[in-house]
This record gives structure tokens, C-alpha cells and sequence, in this order.
């Protein structure tokens, strides 16, 4: 899992609905020089679900998430968690996350793992691993970061969409 070490501010937000993938954006619209943290099934020899994280290189600082593709049981058309009436620590910001230089090129790290979609009227959220205990919320702009105890990523809620961001989320999961 993808480990949280501090704090940083946000300057711009942007969602990106292509048909494809959902993708959402801090700092910069066209990211580079970053490293990416991975969460995938996959089936030789194809991958059936995927979801990447964009970090900064050199501050670390989480700048994209992106959900590539999810597999159609994965994927719950209900309104979606909310982190905001569970009554738990607020704090605001982008995640750094940790990230050793040690690790091998080109930078991208993979772990096999599930995730969860979920698509509301309003919202969109992303639930990774099986079982989610949030102890910390890290909100910036319209996206709410769920953090564990142990100071992992384990999901993202992005609220107050708009009807038009809604309907292509709605429609990239419905194929």
C-alpha cells in the first residue's frame, strides 16, 4: 500500500473524463517527471483492473490518480460512501507519500491487489484493497483522501460533481 508522510498544498484541480479512464489532477494539468504507484489484477496476459497514482519525482507529492480500468463486478452503480459524517480527523492538503529513490527504474511500482468503484448521483469514490478502516481524512478541493491507521491510502472520494462529469463517469463504467 501507498504510505502518507505529510502534507502539501494544492494550487488547481482537474478532472479528466476521456471514455476511458477517469483521471484527476493536482498542480498540473500535463504532469511530468513522475514516478507511479500501481494497483492491478491481472490475468496473463492481460491486466483486468488497473489503478495508478502520479507522484512527483522529487517532492513526492500525489498529483494524479487515475482509474484505468475496473472489471464490471467492481464497479457499484449506489450512492457512494461518504467520509464526511463518519465523525473522524479532517485535514487538508495533497498527499506526500513515501517513496524510497531506491527503487528500480523507470520508477513504477505495481502491487497485486483489488479496488472498488463506486458511482452516486454526485460522487465518485474508489475503495483499495478488500476491507477499508479509515482512521484520517485528507481533503483538497473536491476530492477526500481516506487514510488508514497505519497511515496508508486506502481510498478517494471525489464529490460535488457536475451532471456532465457524472454522466461520462457513469458512462466509462457502464461498457
Amino acid at each position: 500500500m501507498l504510505k502518507i508522510v505529510g502534507l502539501a498544498e494544492a494550487q488547481s484541480e482537474f478532472v479528466i473524463l476521456s471514455g476511458y479512464t477517469v483521471d484527476i489532477r493536482w498542480n498540473t494539468l500535463r504532469p511530468q517527471g513522475h514516478v507511479f504507484w500501481s494497483r492491478a489484477v491481472a490475468k496473463h496476459p492481460y491486466i483486468e483492473c488497473l489503478l495508478e497514482i502520479g507522484i512527483a519525482e522529487h517532492s513526492h507529492i500525489l498529483e494524479e490518480f487515475t482509474v484505468v480500468s475496473v472489471k464490471r463486478e467492481q464497479v457499484h452503480f449506489d450512492e457512494t460512501p461518504s467520509f464526511s459524517n463518519l465523525g473522524i480527523p479532517t485535514q487538508f492538503g495533497l498527499p506526500i507519500c513515501e517513496w524510497a529513490d531506491t527503487y528500480p527504474k523507470p520508477r513504477y511500482i505495481r502491487e497485486e491487489g483489488t479496488f472498488s468503484v463506486w458511482v452516486g448521483h454526485h460522487a465518485f469514490t474508489v475503495c483499495i484493497g478488500e476491507t477499508i478502516e479509515i482512521a484520517r481524512v485528507v481533503a483538497v478541493k473536491r476530492a477526500h483522501f481516506g487514510i488508514s491507521a497505519s497511515n496508508e491510502l486506502v481510498a478517494l472520494h471525489l464529490s460535488d460533481l457536475r451532471a456532465d462529469e457524472m454522466l461520462a463517469i457513469k458512462t466509462t463504467f457502464a461498457k
